[in-house]
């Protein structure tokens, strides 16, 4: 009841104002709606504009990471393959000198700065090794893995944990000229080792893996401490979306790796949304400006025209209220 008696009043009241009051009220309404709109259609299309561009930099940020390390495998297997074509390392694996092979495995591993050096016999048994964690003596089952691929002539590099450390390992056959044995290096994926391939992709990279369905994060090149809630904030699955964390929208792809012992290892590159929206937020405040510079501008514009048009049709309605009244001497000019 309220309601439609304040909307009476107000139609009473602009009953009676100017006809030209009207046609500028109307038409600053006009402006003003077209400049609301123009401003919702800008930021509408400022966030889908960053959007794509967010989803196109993580595809081009995960095939550049793929090829990067792809090129680090290729670098370690080099390395190992230098190691198994040396003689004396032939000769120590052939004739098992367990002394000699731990000698050279810790000389080539510094060398190369490699996480992990293990020479292996026909059968898988370790027979030295650069860490306890890999004792000798014994089957390493992420070895038997790659000595598969390597078998079938496939693609050596997989992902396997050391203790609770993740690396990347290659595996090379040592012939003498017959194979007799296999040398393993590996280079951990931690938080230095990301920065380097960060700088490459230009944007955040991060290493998770799955354990018992959830994911774990292990290193990060802005360091593990830096994204305390990333690993609570992914899918199972794993592949692409969007992360709120610490006040900051990511955008965020999931690159799964190839591993050696079963496990489910990820990298994710993660990229900001906020600063990719950046410059369209700068295009967009520009923009408002211009426009609220045109409405100011237009505002007295609308007056002297909603002035112009009406002062005629007020004059002639006049007139025809006068004639109404019986006032027939009303020049018509």
């Amino acid at each position: 009841m309220m309601a439609a008696r304040q909307l009476l009043l107000l139609r009473q009241r602009w009953r009676n104002l100017a006809m030209g009051a009207r046609l500028f009220l109307f038409s600053t309404a006009l402006l003003a709606a077209f400049l609301l709109l123009a401003i919702i259609f800008v930021s509408i299309a400022s966030y889908r504009f960053a959007g794509e561009r967010v989803s196109e930099e993580l595809a081009v940020g995960e095939r550049v990471f793929q090829q990067a390390l792809l090129q680090k495998q290729g670098l370690l297997r080099q390395s190992a393959q230098v190691l198994a074509a040396d003689f004396g390392f032939r000769e120590a694996l052939a004739t098992a000198d367990a002394d000699t092979i731990a000698s050279a495995l810790v000389n080539h591993g510094s060398r190369i700065n490699a996480s992990l050096a293990v020479a292996l016999d026909l059968n898988g048994r370790v027979l030295a090794s650069t860490t306890p964690q890999v004792p000798v003596g014994e089957f390493y089952a992420a070895a038997d893995a790659l000595r598969v691929q390597a078998a079938s002539g496939g693609d050596t590099g997989a992902v396997a944990f050391v203790g609770n450390r993740p690396l990347e390992l290659v595996m090379v056959p040592v012939r003498a000229p017959l194979p007799v044995g296999w040398v393993m290096l590996g280079f951990e994926l931690d938080d230095a080792a990301l920065q380097e391939v960060s700088a490459v992709v230009e944007m955040d990279v991060s290493l998770l893996a799955q354990r018992d369905g959830q994911w774990l994060l292990y290193a990060s090149s802005v360091g593990v401490s830096a994204l305390p809630g990333l690993a609570e904030g992914l899918p199972a699955d794993g592949t692409r979306g969007r992360l709120l964390l610490d006040g900051r929208d990511l955008r965020w792809q999931g690159v799964p790796l190839a591993t050696a012992d079963g496990s489910m290892v990820s990298v994710v590159l993660t990229r900001s949304f906020d600063e990719a929206l950046a410059p369209y937020r700068q295009l967009r405040l520009l923009l408002v400006l211009l426009l609220c510079a045109g409405f100011v501008a237009a505002v007295p514009l609308s007056r002297l025209i909603a002035r112009s048009f009406s002062r005629p049709l007020e004059q002639l309605t006049r007139k025809a209220e006068a004639i109404s009244r019986g006032q027939y001497d009303q020049p018509l000019g």
